[in-house]
């Protein structure tokens, strides 16, 4: 298993986390899961510094888990008196059932997505979302963007359909699937979104319901 240390996120995202996860992108996720399930209960897996869990908790009970101690003690720091879990996909029992899972750029790095997609759907409650983004290859921007990844935890460096099909495949009805521009360039982070952009983008938004 990789070690998503202080020295993993330093390099995925510059030294800077937060500018790379501006509110407004926290937001257009958030949204995006409320149009559906506007309250109830909230896990955010791969919760990183829980920047996340910090807007989904003024809408939903919420709690994280990260499979990074180091994220989970910024997360812990951020958000005192919120569960945070220290655990990996593979390891979660939080002991009860959501109605939102959230799954945001980590569903690339888990080696084994059938148990991920099995374990997911069993903390899930039956009428519940789950929520994923992830980077795809199979745009002109995606392939760019893959020539550019050096991050070596990416197990998954597939395109939107595989992700599309693995969402149907593993019980879920598609309900949003929209595309997905990220880009940090100098002190600056471009985020944007929308349908239009679903076969374009190098990033989607996939949101499934149970069915």
């Amino acid at each position: 298993m990789a070690d998503f240390d202080a020295a993993y996120f330093d390099a995925r995202y510059g030294g800077d986390y937060e500018r790379r996860n501006p509110v407004r992108k926290l937001r257009y996720y958030l949204d995006a899961v409320r149009d559906l399930r506007p309250s109830g209960r909230l896990l955010d897996v791969g919760c990183a510094y829980g920047l996340f869990l910090a807007e989904a908790r003024k809408h939903y009970e919420v709690t994280g888990a990260d499979v990074s101690q180091h994220a989970v003690e910024r997360a812990r720091a951020l958000l005192p008196g919120t569960q945070i879990i220290q655990a990996g996909i593979e390891d979660l029992s939080p002991g009860e059932r959501f109605d939102v899972i959230t799954c945001f750029d980590v569903l690339e790095h888990v080696a084994d997505l059938d148990n991920a997609f099995a374990k997911l759907t069993g903390l899930l409650r039956e009428d519940g979302v789950l929520a994923l983004t992830v980077p795809v290859y199979d745009s002109p921007a995606g392939v760019l963007v893959g020539l550019l990844d050096r991050d070596e935890t990416h197990l998954w460096k597939k395109n939107r359909d595989f992700w599309r099909t693995m969402m149907t495949t593993k019980g879920f009805s598609l309900v949003r699937d929209e595309g997905l521009w990220r880009y940090a360039l100098g002190k600056y982070y471009l985020f944007w979104g929308g349908r239009r952009w679903r076969n374009l983008s190098p990033a989607i938004l996939l949101i499934g319901a149970r069915s």
